[in-house]
């Protein structure tokens, strides 16, 4: 994705953002803020490199920045917390790491169980998440609700 398009239901029109990093086998998180963070992934589909390390965090006014994540990311999910911080966890490269709005900054937060992509990722009532299969595991990873 070079491009996005952000629909606003008050207006029912797109607001168009372009200058964003091409990514594939991204995550895209709506934040509590209305901003929209848009992480990992890898400039082409067929890319025989490492993703990226970036993350661009869109805001719905228009702007747009770019940040740095503690490790790349490709086919993973971005989960919302209830506290507002994104966990980014799974897919074929990086640590999980959380993503906190308010400091603005990534932490990583230790290292996956199991090797997963394609998988799913729940947000618990008690604000846990589970991790839960993938494209070559049955298997599933709680991650307990971090601390701050």
């Amino acid at each position: 994705m070079s491009l996005a398009e952000i629909y606003d239901p008050a207006t029912g029109a797109f607001s168009l953002y372009t200058n964003l990093t091409p990514r594939f086998r991204h995550s895209a998180t709506s934040l509590s803020s209305g901003q929209i963070l848009v992480a990992g992934g890898v400039s082409t589909l067929l890319q025989n490199f490492g993703p990226y390390l970036s993350a661009d965090l869109l805001d719905p006014g228009g702007s747009s920045s770019v940040k740095t994540m503690v490790s790349p990311h490709q086919q993973h999910t971005g989960t919302l917390l209830a506290d507002g911080r994104v966990l980014l966890a799974g897919g074929a490269f990086g640590a999980p790491e959380l993503y906190d709005p308010v400091a603005d900054q990534f932490k990583a937060i230790g290292n996956s169980l199991v090797f997963r992509t394609e998988h799913t990722a729940t947000r618990l009532a008690n604000g846990d998440v589970l991790l839960a299969g993938g494209s070559s595991d049955t298997t599933a990873e709680l991650y307990r609700s971090p601390p701050n």
